[in-house]
């Protein structure tokens, strides 16, 4: 029983430390899964007015 315990740790320990490097791996590339680039509420349509109206 001890053995399984062992081995289960080391599939564990491999599978977090492969999402890890995915997460890693992935911002350093800049993709990004939720959200968008442009996050400034300054450019969204209807925070700001671009332009000046007299």
């Amino acid at each position: 029983m001890i053995e399984e315990i062992k081995t289960i740790k080391y599939y564990y320990i491999i599978a977090l430390m492969v999402i890890l490097g995915g997460y890693m791996w992935v911002n350093q590339q800049g993709i990004r899964f939720l959200g968008d680039d442009n996050e400034s509420k300054e450019q969204r349509s209807g925070y700001t007015r671009s332009y000046y109206h007299k």
